[in-house]
């Protein structure tokens, strides 16, 4: 808290990518190059702010974090789709979500590629109403990649042209990193709220 550590921010080193984007759009994009120790940094920060409110933060697990990018979906044939908007598909383009639009997915139409992150809601939200599960930034989960390691999973894809293709994007796609590792502009995350008691 206190300090956005974005590439795609106006002190970030990449400025010059977001210099034509209006200051109040640039407050709404992801904040990325954030390690996982740093989202934990900030979830004990936003947790003692919010000390006393019945709820607290913490990053979903990777089955809560499938479940919300699925928009609920529960059944074997809701489940069985790839990506999740208004309705479920098993195609995707780079005009339903921010990734590298040179590789789509299924029959999804080649389409342009930003080369960086846009502003969260730029595209279609799912069931549940979550924007950008698909693409943008790759989102921690609080979930080891595998047991007796150390390396976390992340979900979701990203704009980035390196990892950002479209079969990235899909709800079941799984990816690791170091806990510690913050140099990567494509991996930010998501915060779960749960009721504590």
């Amino acid at each position: 808290m206190g300090n956005n550590p974005s590439y795609f921010s106006r002190p970030g080193n990449g400025k010059d990518s977001v210099k034509d984007i209006k200051d109040e759009d640039l407050k709404h994009f992801p904040v990325e190059t954030v390690s996982w120790d740093e989202a934990q940094q900030f979830i004990k920060k936003l947790n003692e702010k919010e000390k006393g409110k019945g709820y607290e933060y913490r990053l979903p697990g990777e089955a809560e974090w499938e479940y919300a990018c699925r928009g609920g979906a529960t059944s074997e044939e809701e489940c069985s789709y790839h990506f999740y908007f208004a309705k479920p598909t098993n195609d995707l383009s780079s005009k339903e979500a921010n990734f590298d639009g040179g590789f789509p997915f299924g029959k999804g139409e080649k389409g342009p590629y930003l080369g960086r992150t846009t502003k969260v809601g730029s595209y279609a939200p799912n069931k549940l109403g979550l924007y950008d599960m698909h693409g943008n930034v790759w989102q921690w989960c609080e979930d080891l990649w595998e047991k007796g390691g150390s390396d976390r999973v992340s979900r979701g894809g990203c704009w980035s042209g390196r990892s950002g293709l479209g079969t990235s994007c899909r709800a079941a796609d799984r990816n690791w990193y170091a806990p510690a590792n913050n140099g990567d502009l494509d991996f930010g995350f998501r915060l779960a709220r749960v009721s504590v008691r």
